[in-house]
This record gives structure tokens, C-alpha cells and sequence, in this order.
């Protein structure tokens, strides 16, 4: 238990807006992105290749490490953004999250 200006403070009333922090995902999915699919490299033998996109986030708030599989869904979230931006329809993960970022390629590919 710690004083601050004459008050104790419980150690939860600190920790408790971290760990809540480390919970949320920030990043919204823009409207035109979700039409942006995340296929497999196979599934991208079809399609054009437009280049690639690093997607990244923040892995860990204040020393509390965030969960993998919201982290996962954030990067993804920012590389359809992109793909938007770039006249993608498809993604393909390339690389395994490290550090909080993940490299996606983007491409064109034919609609059914």
C-alpha cells in the first residue's frame, strides 16, 4: 500500500486501468476494408501482387503484455486498412508478429 498526499492507494486502483488498457484494441476497422479478405499464399497464386504492408502495434501497455490473439486482430485491422489504400481486395501474412508488427502482403484479386 502506498501513501499519496496523505491517502492510501491500493495497489489494484493503480494496476486496474493497465490491465483494462491491455484489453482494448484501439483500431477501427474502416468501411471500404471490410471487403479486404486474408487468404492464404496459395489462394494468392491468382491474384496481382500490389506489395507489401507492415502492420504494427503496441505489444505491451506500461509492463503488462497484450493478449496475442487481440494483437493479432489489430494488425490485421490496420493491414486491410492499408490494403484500402493501396486498391487491394486480399492479404497474405508473411511473417510471424514480432515486436508487435507484422509484415502482409497485399494483393487484386478476381472476384468470384
Amino acid at each position: 500500500m502506498s501513501v499519496f498526499y496523505g491517502r492510501r492507494i491500493q495497489p489494484l486502483t493503480v494496476l486496474a486501468p493497465v490491465l483494462l488498457a491491455s484489453a482494448c484494441t484501439w483500431v477501427e476497422l474502416e468501411p471500404e476494408a471490410q471487403q479486404v479478405a486474408i487468404i492464404s499464399a496459395g489462394e494468392a497464386a491468382q491474384c496481382k501482387s500490389l506489395g507489401k504492408t507492415t502492420a504494427k502495434s503496441l505489444d505491451k501497455v506500461a509492463f503488462v503484455s497484450r493478449s496475442r490473439e487481440k494483437l493479432a486482430a489489430e494488425l490485421a485491422t490496420l493491414a486491410r486498412n492499408d490494403a484500402v489504400s493501396m486498391g487491394g481486395n486480399a492479404l497474405v501474412a508473411e511473417s510471424e508478429i514480432e515486436g508487435g508488427a507484422r509484415r502482409y502482403g497485399v494483393y487484386l484479386c478476381p472476384r468470384p
